[in-house]
């Protein structure tokens, strides 16, 4: 499970949450983010860039079980000036 939250006006990954019986979860385990701080561009192949938090949230709580999460390094979304993604 992700931890996320809002840095500098975009929804980040903050670090994994343990499952409630405190296993690491999948995401974890596999390191899929590997970058506190790697910020969320796409959820479900829909473009999040620049939602607040309270925007982007529901979009991961509409699945059941996983949801597909697009990230971009702080660093490459300064350099790039990235305004939209999807897929």
């Amino acid at each position: 499970m992700l931890n996320v939250g809002e840095v500098k006006g975009n929804v980040a990954f903050l670090g994994y949450r343990k499952l409630p019986d405190g296993s690491p979860g999948p995401s974890e385990i596999r390191s899929l983010v590997r970058n506190h701080g790697d910020i969320i561009v796409a959820v479900n192949g829909k473009s999040v860039i620049g939602k607040s938090f309270s925007e982007v949230i529901p979009h991961l709580k509409d699945v059941i079980t996983f949801a597909h999460v697009r990230f971009a390094s702080q660093t490459a979304l300064a350099k790039n000036g990235l305004t939209s993604s999807c897929g």
